[in-house]
Order: C-alpha cells, then structure tokens, then sequence
C-alpha cells in the first residue's frame, strides 16, 4: 500500500485516567503532568514558582487569605506552623515578607469574616474562629470575643442595702441583681465609689466595641431583688468561688423599680467586697445584659460566613453539637443568642462547609446541600434541601465559579448552578443545575485522595481555572494540583507543587503556601531552581487504520521555538507498547536567521518549528510521550503527524 500522513493537531481533550486505553478520544492524554492546555489545541509547559519571602519561616505555611481594607489597602495574612502552635500573622509585603504577629490560634485553617466598623474611627474589623477562641483584629490589636464560656453561678453573693454619710444617687425603690462569669474581660482602673481598699482592684470595661458586653460570658445567676432606702448604699459581698475558666465576676442591676438588668462592675478575682451607688441617670447610659449570648458555641466553631443580604455571621463546626448553625444579630458579630440556631437537617450527619451564593447560604453536608434564603428567620426566612444528590467534606475547595458554586464532592469536581436555588428536593436536577466535570475524565485521581479534608481550591477567573490540591496516594500533604480549564472542560496535573493552600490574589496572582515560604506562580520560573518536569503520553493512536499493521517511516512534531536559548523535548515513540525510539528534537533560537532587523522580529524568525526524523517500527498501534525537563525552557508542543505505509491485512478466507 501506499505511503500515508495522519496528524494529531488537537490535545484539548487533556486528561482522561478513566477510560480505556483504546477508547480514548484522539485529542485525550494517558498522562498530562506540568502542563497547561492553550490555543488551537496545543501543549506548554505550566509556569514555575517563586519564593516570596527569602528566610524561611518556622514550619508550614497552613493558609493564606487577602483581607481588603477600606482605604484601598489589601494586606496578605497567613497561619504558619511554629515551634510552640499556630500563629496568625499578617505579611509585611513591602519588607521583604516578614511577618507581624497577630495571634496564636488554635487549629492550622481558621474560620474569617472582615467586617467593617462602625466606630467613628471605621476600623477594618477580621473576626475569626479556631474551635477553641472567637477573637476581633482592628488591624492592631486583637481581642478576645469568647473561648470556652464558664458555667452560671448557681450560688449568689450577699447583696444589702446599707446606710452611708456619704451623698448617694440611689433612690428609694425596688432592685433586682443579678451576677455572671466571664471568662476574659478587658479591663482598666474605675472611678467607682467604694469601700476603703477596694479601689485598686475595681475594673470597668473599656467601651471600645459597639456592644461592649463582656467576653466570654456566663449565663446570669438567678435575679434578686433588694428594697433601698434614702440614703442607702448596695454592698456586694461574699461572693462564690470562680469556676474554671472565668476570670472575672460581672455585675448588673436595674434602675429603681426598673426590670433592665444593666452593667455594675467587673471584678478582679481577689475582690471579697464591693459597694456601689450609682444613680438611676448613671445607669441608663450603661449597657445592658446579654441574655444568653452563645459565644461559647461560635468560640468551638471552625466556619464562619457573612451572609450579605441579611447582615448574619453564621458559624458552624462545632463539634459538641456538629449539625448545629449559629447565627448572630444583624450587623452584630458579637452576639449570638442561645435560640438562634438552626438544624437544616438531622439525618445527614456533621456540616462540612459553609459559602455564601447569591442571596442564599448553602450548608454543606458529606452527601447533600441545604440552602437558607431570606433575612430574618422568624419571619421570611426559609430552608430547603438542593436537588444535588452530592455535598462535600473538603470545605475550603468550595468555590465561586461562572454562574454556579463548585467543589469537591464523591469521585468529581461538581458545579451547582444558581438557577437549582429555585427547585426543592422533589425536582430530578439536569446536568446544567448539577454538573460534574470528572465524570468518565479523572474520576479514579478523585478517589484515590488520601486525605479529602485537607483538599484546598481556588478559581482564577483570570485564566477561567479550577485548580484543586490534594494529597496523592500514601501522602500526609498535598502534593498535586489538579487543574480543571474552565472553557474546554478538560484536565491537567501539577506535580511536585506541595500547596497546603491557594490564593488568587485581587491583582491576579496566584500564591501557594508551601514548607516554610510562600510562593508565587511567574513567567519563565522554575521551581525554587529546579527544572519543571513535563511529561506528556497521548493514547495509542491506529492512525485510522486499526486492524492494520503500520510500518513507521516517519515523525513529524510542531512545537513553539524559544525566541532565545534551545528549546529540547525528549521523544519516546511506543509501538504496541514497546518502546522503539528515543529522540531529542531541538529548536535552536539560530534556526532560519537570517539577519536582524532594528525594528522588529528576527528577519526570517518562525515562531512555529517543524521537525521530522527517521523512524523505524512496525505493529498496530502508537503512542508517543513527550519529556521535557530542561531549566527556564517555556516548552509548547502544537501537534505532531506520522508517516507511515500500511500493510495488507492477512486472514483466512471463509
């Protein structure tokens, strides 16, 4: 028969591990490691990583997040590994990347809501949970919100109205007190009125937040009431022992014959004896008691979401009670009352995740979603299951994606579509509400992460990508990316990347947080200085002829040439599964010049290289496997084609 020429110009089908080898598509790869799909179906090699910070830091770099500020700025922050725990810290991009402490923490990935400050200062507020603290950053400071809140007193001081010399501003009337435990209070010398000795270990709250109730705070102790003469005083004495955890006792009382319990004191521990007179006027510029504020729970939570409609922080992951929601008072951060918790649902064990989408906030569970719409739950608010059939329990890979919210869910990357907010559970949802790209492409990568929970994704809208970092196999951290091109549908993998997190920064950039740095994706990088490692197998190709042996005359590959240096690729040409040829292929930046021109390109400068080489090899089927691991060599491959004669099929006559 006579000589042929089957060409393979189009790779845009990418990584395809499911199927069969002889049922791949032309344009699918067996293997696509270090690469990125570009234009007109070709190949280049991904970018390499630079280092941001020249001195490594103390352990792992566990997660990194942008914090946008009012006045324009937009600080990087991160929580690394050091020898004594955890420690959130914000970057100093313009030294050199050092690191300014902001507090220890907890557990390596904590939950964060910025929240803008109504004080006449309109400080930028970070509020932010690690399963043990709820804490508020102003940029300077950081301050306690609750940790683990102490029990109520169940047994009350001696509290008496008592004559004195001295002017009082107590009327005569009815007063109810009662007392609570706070386990942090932020604290400075009173001015109150009192016994002699006790001044110095008298404290009043500094008022510096909106609410200005205490942190960390018990439930009250039962109310009492006392009657108060002309003249009279209120002493405080004999008070109970602290339980673990509080550090203070917390004062309130009414007005006379009043019924708003109001902020007295905060007192040290050592305080045996208190007395006060504060006049009715007094008191009602003081604020009054949070009825069963439920920090405690938010403290042990690990999500923390602003939902925008409703002005709600929402927390989630507690593990004393893991189905639980916990919501806060519109534009109040602070406080979550002790009824207001939601359980979207019994049956569907622990949340796994919490996002923010449209108007809605979704509730992930492992196999299901519930969705919350509305902004005031005793009055619109409404819950409903999402016909998804799917959930996650990788909650940092839920991300913003086109028109839809995406994630990591059993055996796929799925995306939800806006449009399945409006269906409920009863409706069978179409691939174009609930859509999983993985199918039949990378669905045996998907199962074979060893460690889902510590999955962490971003979408670069930039460059319309999903990239996933996940532990491989036998791993303890993450050690590839699996990149999903957002316009073709079609995969590829990094390897050799260990990202613990991954940030798209508002600027574009893509960081990673790595073993001690973090590091930034760049043109014409290598990795840290060593040489990224393409590797590209294709399927093997019948070149259309599949019940025909070939004899391979033949090859021909199109690839990019390097406006400097050489640009070499390793080919190894499988015939039927055997290797039969290794050939390095190079395009030299001297190729085709002719002379040089002061106003443009090279005079007779191609952009485009083809190559074609003898080969030799004789049976059914081909693959070829591309290889580049040169340093600083941006490599892209177009296509390639074979030139090959096919032989007479034989068989037997029937």
């Amino acid at each position: 028969m006579s000589k042929m020429l089957r060409s393979y110009y189009d790779f845009l089908g990418g990584l395809n591990t499911d199927a069969a080898l002889d049922n791949l598509a032309d344009n699918e790869l067996v293997q696509a490691d270090n690469v990125d799909l570009v234009e007109r179906g070709g190949l280049m090699k991904r970018k390499g990583t630079r280092r941001l910070n020249e001195t490594p830091y103390t352990g792992e770099v566990e997660q990194i997040f942008e914090l946008p500020r009012s006045d324009g700025e937009v600080w990087l922050m991160a929580v690394i590994e050091t020898p004594t725990g955890h420690v959130l810290y914000r970057v100093l991009e313009d030294e050199g990347y050092q690191l300014e402490q902001v507090s220890p923490v907890a557990s390596p990935q904590i939950g964060y809501v910025s929240f803008p400050n109504p004080s006449p200062e309109g400080v930028d507020l970070l509020y932010f949970t690690d399963g043990d603290k709820y804490r508020v950053w102003d940029g300077e400071e950081t301050k306690l919100i609750a940790d683990i809140i102490p029990e109520s007193p169940d047994t009350l001081p001696t509290v008496e109205a008592q004559d004195t010399t001295s002017e009082t501003g107590l009327k005569k009337g009815t007063y109810k007190l009662a007392m609570t435990y706070a386990s942090h209070i932020e604290m400075k010398q009173g001015d109150f009125s009192s016994a002699p000795g006790v001044l110095g270990n008298i404290f009043n709250f500094l008022l510096e937040r909106t609410t200005g109730e205490p942190i960390g705070e018990s439930q009250p102790s039962e109310v009492i009431e006392i009657e108060v003469e002309e003249g009279q005083e209120i002493k405080w004495s004999s008070f109970p022992p602290l339980p673990a955890g509080a550090a203070a006792r917390v004062l309130y009382r009414t007005t006379a014959d009043g019924n708003t319990l109001r902020f007295v004191a905060a007192l040290r521990p050592s305080v045996s004896l208190f007395v006060e007179k504060f006049s009715d006027e007094q008191m009602r510029k003081r604020r009054s008691l949070r009825w069963e504020n439920n920090l405690g729970a938010v403290a042990k939570s690990t999500f923390l979401v602003r939902h925008p409609n409703s002005y709600r922080l929402f927390a989630a992951g507690n593990p004393d009670d893991p189905s639980a929601i916990y919501y806060s008072e519109p534009g109040e951060p602070d406080y979550f009352n002790s009824t207001s918790v939601l359980y979207p649902t019994t049956g569907d064990g622990p949340v796994t995740g919490l996002a923010a989408f449209g108007d809605a906030l979704l509730v992930f569970y492992k196999h299901s979603i519930w969705a919350w719409r509305g902004v005031d739950p005793e009055q619109d608010a409404t819950w409903h299951k999402l016909p998804t059939g799917v959930g996650t329990e990788s909650a940092r890979t839920v991300q913003l994606t086109p028109n839809s919210v995406s994630f990591l869910g059993p055996s796929g990357v799925y995306s939800v579509s806006s449009g399945v907010l409006g269906f409920d559970v009863t409706v069978e949802p179409t691939e174009g509400m609930v859509y999983n790209h993985a199918k039949n492409k990378v669905e045996k990568i998907l199962r074979g992460i060893e460690r889902p929970d510590l999955a962490r994704a971003v979408f670069d809208s930039e460059r319309q990508r999903y990239l996933l970092s996940y532990t491989d196999e036998g791993g303890t951290r993450n050690n590839r990316i699996l990149v999903l091109d957002w316009n073709i549908g079609a995969f590829t993998r990094y390897t050799n990347l260990f990202a613990n997190d991954l940030l798209v920064r508002l600027d574009g950039s893509l960081l990673m947080a790595t073993n001690g740095y973090i590091v930034r994706m760049c043109e014409g990088c290598d990795d840290h200085d060593q040489p990224i490692e393409m590797v590209v197998r294709t399927k093997n190709f019948n070149l259309d002829h599949p019940f025909h042996k070939k004899n391979l005359l033949r090859l021909y590959v199109s690839f990019r040439q390097p406006e400097q240096g050489t640009s070499e690729i390793t080919l190894r040409l499988h015939v039927d599964d055997i290797l039969r040829e290794e050939i390095i292929e190079a395009a030299l930046y001297e190729n085709f010049v002719w002379g040089e021109s002061d106003w443009g390109d090279i005079w007779g400068f191609r952009h485009n290289v083809t190559t074609r080489t003898r080969i030799y090899g004789s049976g059914h089927r081909v693959q070829m496997e591309f290889v580049n691991a040169q340093p600083g060599d941006p490599t892209t491959i177009y296509g390639l084609a074979f030139e090959f004669r096919p032989k007479r099929a034989k068989g037997r006559l029937l």
